[in-house]
């Protein structure tokens, strides 16, 4: 009774009080009560969070331990005893598992990239069904999980239905069109590089690095001659790319074409061209690079320095050397004198000679080159074989290799 008298005479002062401190007083009560509120409901959804992830923890081991098992078995399975053993070990297979199943699959693969060669790969993939399950979704994402689908179905090796992923390769929101391009390379049953043949398919570097990935992962061994695409694109970040992948999958029928790319006006282009003859090491290039260098701006002498170390083919001593004293700039010198430094052997004759006779600055940058605590920027040749090659007359390209 007494609490109820009390509140009884709160009520009466308030409806007494001045309309300010009625105000006042309401505002105070709303606010108390939505903060106490939204702490409940904060408190709930923490606690609701946990109770769902320790779910999740238990259901990702499950599937970590039955994915690993099934993926490292020797027997061959079929989808449907695939299925069934799902079924027992993991319970029912439905949208709330995909949760945790495609992020553990995803996981196994990045930790052992050799399990997607199991036997029982695809029949895991299509018992599961990822591939449906992720073209499902296709059309009812968001922007960044139509991305991270097109990489999930590049990553499984999943090949779809060119209808499927087609519409989202000529998309007007750039990002969905340039995922997609991206993942067709690697989720296509047709004809994988068919935007190369586009005009309009920029390429910017983390594009470059996902293509790379591509092509590593489901093109390594039935690559096509990048030199097709070479000689006719007008895209400059897509002939960049191809330069790219020419020097990185050594695809010496293109070096002809790279050569001719030398010529390009563009310097980008150029230099690229420089930097893939040098790291195939290509040395029948090596006067045409000597003849460029004076010509070309720091980026493309920088790299012909480079492309001549890398080559080694120990014949450009004397040219670097006149290099290092003709150079204006300090950073060019540098990499210069290590190239030389690097590139020579028997004692370092010649760096040695630049060393004696240079004058103050010059000795400081040579002396800074042969402290061993300095690190060296350039990467060292292969010291294995240097690469010729050499046209026959019916236009065919001869590789050869001279054993140091």
């Amino acid at each position: 009774m007494e609490t109820i008298s009390t509140l009884q005479d709160l009520w009466f002062l308030f409806l007494t009080a001045p309309v300010v401190i009625k105000v006042a007083l309401a505002v105070i009560t709303f606010v108390v009560c939505m903060f106490m509120i939204m702490l409940l409901s904060a408190a709930i959804s923490f606690f609701l969070e946990r109770i769902r992830q320790g779910t999740y923890e238990k259901l990702k081991e499950k599937h970590r331990t039955f994915i690993l098992d099934c993926l490292e078995s020797q027997n061959l399975q079929t989808p449907t005893e695939i299925q069934l053993a799902f079924g027992i070990h993991c319970g029912k297979l439905n949208n709330k598992t995909y949760y945790s199943l495609i992020p553990t699959l995803q996981e196994i693969i990045e930790e052992k990239p050799e399990i997607q060669r199991s036997i029982n790969y695809k029949p895991l993939i299509e018992a599961l069904g990822i591939d449906n399950h992720l073209e499902s979704k296709l059309n009812f994402s968001s922007i960044a999980n139509k991305l991270k689908i097109f990489h999930q179905l590049s990553r499984f090796k999943v090949l779809i239905a060119d209808s499927k992923i087609l519409p989202y390769t000529f998309s007007k929101n750039r990002f969905v069109r340039k995922g997609a391009r991206n993942a067709y390379i690697g989720v296509s049953n047709n004809n994988p590089f068919k935007f190369f043949d586009q005009d309009d398919n920029q390429i910017n570097y983390w594009d470059q690095i996902i293509l790379m990935e591509q092509l590593e992962l489901h093109h390594k061994n039935n690559l096509p001659n990048f030199s097709n695409w070479l000689k006719y694109s007008k895209n400059h970040s897509q002939t960049i790319f191809l330069i790219k992948a020419a020097s990185y999958f050594k695809q010496y029928g293109s070096v002809n074409t790279l050569i001719h790319l030398l010529d390009s006006e563009d310097h980008e282009i150029r230099k690229e061209s420089i930097v893939a003859l040098g790291q195939m090491q290509v040395k029948k290039v090596e006067d045409k690079l000597i003849e460029l260098y004076p010509s070309q701006p720091n980026k493309c002498k920088d790299a012909i320095i480079e492309a001549l170390f890398l080559i080694n083919s120990k014949n450009a001593t004397q040219f670097m050397r006149e290099a290092f004293e003709n150079s204006p700039n300090y950073d060019s010198k540098k990499l210069i004198a290590e190239a030389i430094f690097n590139y020579e052997s028997d004692g370092h004759p010649v760096f040695n000679e630049m060393l004696n006779t240079a004058d103050s600055f010059n000795k400081s940058i040579l002396n800074h080159v042969k402290n061993p605590l300095n690190n060296i920027t350039l990467k060292a040749p292969s010291d294995s074989n240097i690469v010729v090659l050499e046209a026959r007359e019916d236009g065919t390209v001869v590789q050869k290799q001279i054993y140091n």
